[in-house]
């Protein structure tokens, strides 16, 4: 696509500053992407929708050819997250908003950033809420809390009861609210009577494990699933095994249930060292047994939590570099990893 450079006298000095440090790969942390998009949201505002285009998909490819040629930027993903937003923004263009929402026929991506008015945003989407099957659910850089998301599901569910509510709430360093923001909500889970009925036919060793894995005083995000691994590891009782592996998966689809949260994406990857996977302690096992016990206590209480339960990444990661949320991945060059990944998704379905 050709596009001179008196697009950018259009589009205004903070997109030139943007490319600036993007070459220079630091001080992006400085950087409120947010405040870059409404801006660029604001110089786009009269142009036509084909000008729009022409910029959003310039400045895409401009993203792309960087992240190419310099694949260790630092604070990667401030770029990864400015690239999205402009993705979204090319979707939809047809009629403007400064929410950060993309139509799709019968689903809705809607970001929220934290502590802005939720209530007026919704009722704003009224109309595109009541036609959806589905929405996603994102936040911005800052963490929601547990009230905000708990505010922002009511609201949704208030106008179209039957939408199923999807974020990405895997744990730990994945999030996107605050699942325990205070003992009470952690506490209120451990005392059904389905945690401790199982607690009870438990060893002390293993009640020990998973008491200090899920302590009330330190626990404010679920666990990864690599966490879990490591304690579930400790444990030598074969049905104590089972009975811990029941009562997280119980807590994590209990959390999302009290927050009005309809789904659960499940890392299906097994733990071959893929950075995006085993550096943020993403997958829970790289045995395919394992795994297998991990998705049976899942389905059970999220049958009984009506959650529903989708699995990610088809068809795994292995050990390379390549990040498929950003890359194409080659799985022909790893057919033995592959086809155990994917005996695990035809487990899981």
């Amino acid at each position: 696509m050709n596009i001179s450079f008196s697009i950018f006298k259009n589009i205004g000095i903070s997109i030139l500053i943007f490319f600036c440090i993007f070459q220079s790969s630091s001080a992006f942390a400085e950087i409120d992407m947010d405040s870059k998009i409404l801006e660029l949201q604001s110089l786009l505002k009269n142009s036509t929708p084909d000008y729009k285009k022409s910029v959003f998909s310039y400045l895409i490819s401009q993203i792309n050819t960087r992240l190419l040629d310099n694949p260790n930027i630092k604070n990667i993903w401030e770029v990864i997250y400015f690239k999205s937003e402009l993705k979204n923004l090319y979707s939809d263009i047809s009629w403007w908003v400064a929410n950060s929402l993309v139509w799709f026929s019968d689903s809705l991506m809607i970001t929220f950033i934290h502590w802005e008015n939720h209530t007026s945003k919704i009722q704003s989407l009224k109309d595109k809420i009541i036609l959806s099957n589905n929405v996603f659910l994102f936040r911005s850089k800052q963490d929601l809390t547990l009230s905000e998301i708990q505010e922002i599901t009511k609201n949704i569910k208030e106008i179209n009861p039957k939408i199923i509510i999807f974020i990405d709430q895997e744990g730990w360093e994945i999030y996107r609210y605050i699942d325990f923001p205070s003992t009470l909500e952690l506490q209120t889970i451990l005392d059904s009577f389905f945690i401790q009925v199982r607690l009870q036919s438990m060893t002390s060793e293993s009640q020990d494990i998973f008491r200090k894995l899920f302590d009330t005083q330190k626990l404010y995000y679920f666990p990864s699933l690599q966490q879990l691994w490591r304690s579930y590891d400790l444990i030598s009782d074969t049905g104590s095994k089972k009975h811990f592996l029941e009562c997280a998966a119980y807590i994590r689809m209990k959390s999302l249930k009290q927050a009005w949260i309809n789904s659960y994406g499940l890392i299906l990857d097994l733990d071959y060292g893929n950075p995006v996977i085993s550096w943020y302690d993403r997958s829970f096992s790289s045995d395919i047994q394992n795994y297998k016990n991990f998705i049976d206590a899942l389905t059970l209480s999220a049958e009984i939590n009506e959650i529903i339960i989708y699995g990610k990444h088809y068809p795994g990661h292995w050990d390379g570099e390549i990040d498929s949320h950003k890359w194409i991945l080659d799985i022909s060059s790893f057919p033995e990893y592959t086809q155990k990944n994917l005996d695990l998704f035809d487990y899981f379905l």
